[in-house]
């Protein structure tokens, strides 16, 4: 339903402002119809963009941006262990820095079953 129904509340206003200056009932429903379908091809494409409809991110792209704790000490090249929202993840530094157990990290991207972490510096 969403956006389609507020074109049609449109229509539905243009034809009653017909009405109240006494055009016929058959016009009336050619201008409703009219004003819903053009506001719908024309407008649909922009109002979708505007409000992201239909953009979720699921899967991937869900978790890159993430925060996780490591659970494991990672060491370059070495991995270790990262949880994210509850799951554990084979995890390896997107630098070189060591990441010690018990810090947060930011998910820079996913490499096959690995994430690929940096550590979040602390505001001093």
């Amino acid at each position: 339903m969403g956006l389609t129904t507020c074109w049609f509340v449109v229509g539905a206003i243009v034809a009653f402002v017909a009405a109240w200056f006494g055009v016929s009932w058959e016009f009336q429903v050619v201008i409703f119809l009219a004003t819903a379908i053009i506001l719908l091809i024309f407008l649909r494409p922009l109002a979708k963009d505007y409000f992201k409809i239909g953009a979720v991110k699921s899967g991937i792209p869900a978790l890159i941006g993430e925060v996780g704790i490591t659970e494991e000490r990672i060491v370059p090249p070495l991995s270790g262990v990262v949880t994210l929202k509850g799951q554990t993840w084979t995890a390896e530094s997107a630098t070189e820095d060591i990441i010690e157990v018990g810090e947060r990290v930011q998910i820079m991207d996913i490499e096959g079953v690995a994430l690929l972490v940096q550590k979040i510096s602390l505001p001093q």
